[in-house]
């Protein structure tokens, strides 16, 4: 089952402008708490979701690959399986034509 994505991303406030000196220090301030808050929550519940969904992609191979060795392994005994069935029927041959 995939992992779910996280949150939408929060929209940055408007970067501070060295040439506004008016509002230059509470958009500067807006956008340290923006990084602080949310982007890098973001960015880590991001990369968080990205390791899950590889761990649980590598799972799901391996869990693939052991049935692709169980078919084969199943494969292998069916062949046993006839092989010996005919050396069960070549010998009840045999033993039918010594009984007769």
């Amino acid at each position: 089952m995939a992992i779910t994505a996280p949150p939408a991303i929060v929209a940055a406030p408007t970067p501070p402008d060295r040439g506004d000196r008016a509002t230059f220090s509470a958009r500067a301030t807006a956008s340290f708490d923006h990084l602080k808050n949310h982007a890098i929550p973001e960015i880590e519940a991001v990369a968080t979701n990205v390791y899950n969904n590889a761990v649980e992609a590598a799972a799901n191979a391996a869990a693939c690959a052991g049935a692709a060795d169980q078919a084969s392994t199943a494969t292998t005994q069916a062949g046993i399986a006839t092989t010996q069935a005919g050396i069960a029927t070549t010998q009840a041959g045999i033993a039918t034509t010594k009984a007769g």
